[in-house]
């Protein structure tokens, strides 16, 4: 891939067979790193979680960028441009 867009669920009206959402994040991290060249960027939309720099770089990938933004009064979702390290 040379690069690779996601909305992964937020667990709200979209099931996520009883995971909580960072734990879908994380198994989607770890499905995808060995599918992608060093290099390569990805943009991913995820539940508003927070996570910081560390969380992706023991994923193999470098947050470049993260953007909040507010899709109605109960839910923000976290806009996170990352690079494959």
């Amino acid at each position: 891939f040379k690069t690779f867009v996601s909305d992964l669920p937020y667990g709200r009206a979209a099931k996520t067979g009883g995971r909580a959402p960072i734990e879908t994040l994380e198994e989607f991290l770890e499905c995808v790193a060995p599918l992608v060249s060093k290099g390569v960027y990805a943009c991913i939309g995820v539940a508003g979680l927070n996570l910081d720099e560390g969380f992706f770089l023991e994923k193999g990938f470098k947050m470049t960028g993260k953007y909040m933004v507010k899709e109605h009064k109960s839910l923000v979702r976290e806009i996170i441009v990352l690079r494959r390290v």
